[in-house]
């Protein structure tokens, strides 16, 4: 999926390319919706949700260390995953039936080990060191 939006925006006029953010804030808007409204959510909808979480949690674990990390996929996908988390922690207090606020701790359970596990996975880039410094390479 990614890297056919990534195809799109590198071939296509950026006015003409659906990006991967689009593509995750309009998912969003539908999955969401109960949580926007503060409305009851039910079993099937309750199932798409932490289907997306799962999924979007699946991404982000992609950017260990290594090349997949170095794309802006991982860097969009963990911002939605904050996002999606602050989201529910704000909604949770309006939550009275039981089902659906049970389903919004879960997920945002899922959600803060998820951001916690990159954090303590995806640090800052390691620094190059040349192996004798004293010597001038030239290229």
């Amino acid at each position: 999926m990614y890297s056919t939006l990534l195809l799109n925006e590198t071939n296509l006029p950026k006015k003409d390319a659906y990006t991967f953010d689009e593509l995750l804030t309009d998912l969003e808007v539908g999955i969401w919706k109960e949580v926007d409204t503060r409305k009851p959510i039910g079993i099937y909808r309750q199932i798409i949700q932490k289907t997306y979480v799962a999924k979007l949690i699946d991404f982000i674990r992609l950017s260990r260390p290594g090349d997949f990390s170095m794309l802006d996929g991982c860097a969009i996908a963990g911002y939605h995953l904050k996002s999606l988390y602050e989201k529910i922690h704000k909604a949770m207090p309006a939550y009275s039936d039981m089902s659906s606020k049970t389903h919004l701790q879960y997920l945002q359970d899922r959600l803060e080990a998820a951001i916690k596990d990159q954090k303590r996975y995806v640090g800052e880039p390691p620094i190059v060191v040349p192996i004798n410094p004293s010597r001038n390479l030239q290229y």
